[in-house]
């Protein structure tokens, strides 16, 4: 058997123990395929999810560098890189990102870092790469809904109105487009704005339950309201979502018997 042949059934083991969740063991085999000559910044990118899934942080990021150095400009590396140095090693994370960026890797990274920047905690520098998408994708109304998020992370939810407008507009059957609509207004304390516009998403989609709930919220602070007109709204929602009364125990109304009572925990293993 040729040493391609031993290498590529290598891989195919590896593959098989990193979808098992053996990372151990998935590294092992990587390395073992790379040692004969099969590699590639893809290949390379594999250890060091194996790598880092097995709690060698060290050795994962070198697998990922050495993936960025055969191809510099290799997003999924870069992506995996980043999100394992977030959030502790922020400036390592921006040097890795600048580097991609230079070498060419555009609009799918700027997409990726972005939502890694968002869960580690820094809607700042989320910003920089949910702009560069906007110049690049402005029909883009995930994304837009996604600056929403942003804006408002960073305190600036009135700057989202003009971006969810757009994605309001652009899906005119989407209620769910409408809801993040109002909810800007609603956090940029234009009351009347959003109510109106979860009223719409309603009227879309009568069971809207993200809508009514903002709808219910927002009531509470919009002036001139009354107390029947909420109550009102509530039994509304209520018609729309209510559960169905339980069923009756059919258990023995005898008041001396022993009780017997059952406890039932995730905890117990």
């Amino acid at each position: 058997m040729s040493a391609a042949t031993d290498s590529g059934a290598l891989l195919v083991q590896a593959m098989a123990r990193l979808n098992a969740r053996d990372f151990g063991a998935a590294a092992a085999l990587f390395n073992r395929a790379i040692a004969l000559g099969l590699d590639a910044p893809e290949i390379r990118n594999n250890p060091g999810q194996a790598l880092r899934f097995a709690g060698d942080r060290a050795g994962a990021e070198a697998a990922y560098r050495e993936a960025l150095r055969q191809r510099p400009a290799y997003i999924r590396a870069a992506a995996n890189l980043v999100g394992m140095l977030l959030p502790a090693q922020a400036d390592a994370a921006q040097a890795v990102i600048a580097t991609a960026l230079a070498a060419g890797a555009g609009e799918e990274l700027h997409r990726a870092v972005a939502g890694l920047w968002r869960d580690a905690g820094r809607p700042d520098c989320a910003m920089f790469h949910l702009q560069a998408l906007l110049e690049t994708a402005p029909g883009d109304a995930l994304m837009r809904s996604e600056l929403r998020t942003t804006l408002v992370g960073i305190g600036q939810p009135s700057a989202a109105l003009a971006h969810l407008a757009r994605v309001a507009e652009e899906l005119p059957d989407r209620a769910d487009a409408k809801v993040n609509y109002g909810l800007a207004f609603q956090q940029s304390g234009d009351i009347d704005a959003a109510m109106a516009v979860q009223r719409c998403a309603i009227a879309e989609d009568p069971l809207c339950r993200p809508a009514w709930q903002n709808l219910l919220l927002g009531l509470n602070y919009l002036p001139g309201i009354t107390a029947a007109d909420v109550a009102a709204a509530h039994r509304a929602y209520a018609e729309r979502f209510a559960r169905p009364a339980p069923a009756p125990f059919a258990n023995v109304l005898d008041t001396e018997r022993r009780l017997r009572i059952g406890m039932l925990s995730g905890d117990f293993r």
